[in-house]
């Protein structure tokens, strides 16, 4: 089967999510392919280039996730939605008996890398993607976030949606994953990544979206400390959180590229020195709204004024280059 060879207890995350980095990890399907292209022996850096599309949605941050295009035209990989028949663990089986992978929804009550968040205490739909799955055993060896982890027994049969055990996925998305075209050549990877650099910066939002997410931010302030640390974490995680590892990703995506030829190299490097000062301005940002909420007075304007013009140096500098 494939990636059979790796081990749970043994594994290296890829650096991209190692403890030095201002978010060590991004979003659950992002990170996943992090792993996933790391472990086919696949530069992840180039996932990154979907930020530069990246913008706002009314109140937040836009969701960082590389669409089924991008994974295509970067490394051959298929991703497609399959229609469940069968139990998701007989899928599951086929599917990597034949060289492909499926990404699952599951519930992270069962998955015992979520302990102290969400493992036997909340139920929240996460994507997890199986590569080892032995059912006389009941073990499972799957991706989850940064990570490779296992598990075993109910939390086995919970986390494939087995047995009619209670879940918040009873009918999961689940997502074939063909590998049979990959592109392994990395000169070839990074000729597609620019074109696919291209592609984003051409979508990407009139005018400079940072300065959209700041303008919710000076709104919403002022009510944190009424509504409490509940609200502050969700509105954490959509807006700082997603745009400081937006501008994190961009960072690595274009720091990747400036290693190529037929690009100014000096000059992608700057964007991507902006683009980690964006991210580190997010970090700051969502510590000075943790203490807003508390009861503490914090002067929130040159942290916004920083992330907004540094991300649209930013991008001005990458699209000179790619676009």
């Amino acid at each position: 089967m494939l990636l059979d060879h790796l081990r749970a207890d043994t594994f290296t995350a890829h650096p991209l999510h190692g403890d030095d980095r201002v978010w060590t990890q991004t979003n659950c399907y992002l990170d996943i392919w992090i792993e996933i292209a790391a472990s086919l022996g696949l530069p992840p850096e180039p996932l990154g280039v979907c930020a530069y599309s990246a913008g706002t949605v009314p109140g937040a941050w836009a969701f960082l996730k590389a669409q089924t295009d991008d994974l295509r035209d970067l490394y051959g990989i298929e991703v497609a939605e399959i229609n469940l028949w069968r139990t998701v663990e007989e899928h599951v089986l086929d599917h990597l008996e034949v060289g492909e992978l499926l990404t699952v929804e599951s519930d992270a009550y069962y998955l015992p890398d979520t302990e102290g968040v969400s493992y036997g205490a909340e139920r929240v739909k996460t994507t997890i993607v199986p590569v080892q799955v032995d059912p006389r055993a009941r073990t499972m060896t799957y991706f989850h976030n940064s990570g490779l982890y296992a598990l075993h027994g109910e939390d086995y049969d919970g986390a494939l949606a087995l047995h009619g055990l209670p879940t918040c996925a009873p009918q999961p998305y689940v997502e074939r994953v063909r590998l049979d075209g990959l592109v392994r050549d990395e000169t070839e990877i990074r000729r597609r990544a620019r074109a696919l650099a291209s592609r984003h910066l051409a979508r990407r939002p009139v005018g400079n979206p940072v300065a959209d997410l700041c303008a919710s931010v000076r709104e919403v302030a002022p009510t944190l400390r009424e509504r409490g640390f509940a609200f502050f974490h969700l509105y954490s995680f959509t807006a700082t959180r997603q745009l400081g590892l937006t501008a994190q990703a961009a960072a690595d995506a274009t720091r990747w590229l400036a290693a190529g030829d037929e690009v100014d190299g000096d000059e992608l490097r700057r964007a991507a020195d902006d683009f980690d000062v964006v991210s580190q301005e997010m970090k700051n940002l969502q510590f000075a709204l943790a203490r807003i909420t508390g009861g503490r007075a914090r002067d929130l304007e040159p942290t916004l004024g920083r992330a907004t013009e540094r991300w649209g140096t930013a991008i001005d500098r990458v699209a000179a280059q790619l676009g």
